[in-house]
């Protein structure tokens, strides 16, 4: 009885060992020669890539096979050389800005990604996308006069969005009036006036959602002198397009 147990116990080892052999003998056979392999490449939805490596050359990557197709010290060489081998596609500078004196192809498309804004550019267009608000703070010191007086002026030549500006001004003792101005054809134009009573108990400001694409400025007259300086806290958030 024993006898036939051990001479089981070996048939299935056996068979074991076997199975194991056919496992290996079936990947061995089902896997192509010749090495070395690698997994296949995704495609990717730009045509080339171009960053930076850590020595300072700029590089080249191909989309559809990630090979680096072009290598230089030359950032403007590098986008050069990829917008004159596209036709047609996006061009992705990771990190890297657009150099606006090269040429972009109709039917192209850069993506300039750099610090945290995404800029899409074609031939007739760049139209930015923001990334969180910036956040802008500071303080104003008014002088004791009835002089009108600039307190923050914004220049710009791109689409700004400026929400929630604040003004803090309970440290004011007199009536004053606060003014905002754009530009339009080189010079500044009243927009629009607001008048602070102190009496009413009116001690601060919110202008909302201001949209820009040239410069503007806030300013400030007493009715009366202050008496001495006054500080007068701000802040605001904008959003650069």
């Amino acid at each position: 009885m024993m006898k036939n147990k051990k001479i089981e116990a070996l048939f299935v080892g056996f068979g074991i060992v076997c199975m194991i052999v056919g496992l290996i003998s079936l990947a061995q056979s089902t896997t192509p020669s010749g090495g070395p392999y690698y997994l296949q490449v995704p495609t990717s939805t730009w045509f080339y890539l171009v960053d930076r490596f850590s020595n300072a050359s700029y590089y080249m990557v191909n989309g559809t096979n990630w090979k680096v197709d072009y290598q230089s010290t030359n950032l403007t060489k590098v986008e050069q050389y990829a917008l004159g081998n596209l036709t047609s596609g996006t061009l992705y500078l990771n990190q890297q800005q657009h150099n606006t004196s090269l040429t972009i192809p109709a039917n192209v498309m850069v993506i300039e990604d750099y610090q945290g804004v995404l800029t899409y550019r074609t031939a007739s267009m760049a139209q930015h996308i923001p990334a969180c608000p910036t956040n802008v703070s500071s303080t104003f010191t008014l002088t004791s006069d009835t002089t009108e007086h600039t307190i923050v002026t914004i220049t710009t030549t791109v689409v700004e969005q400026m929400t929630n500006f604040y003004l803090d001004m309970t440290a004011l003792t007199q009536n004053c009036t606060l003014r905002v101005y754009i530009t339009i054809g080189g010079s500044y134009v009243e927009m629009t006036s607001m008048t602070l009573t102190v009496a009413s108990g009116t001690k601060g400001l919110a202008l909302k959602d201001m949209v820009i694409n040239t410069n503007w400025k806030l300013t400030i007259q007493s009715t009366v002198a202050e008496g001495s300086s006054r500080l007068i806290p701000y802040e605001y958030f904008v959003n650069v397009y």
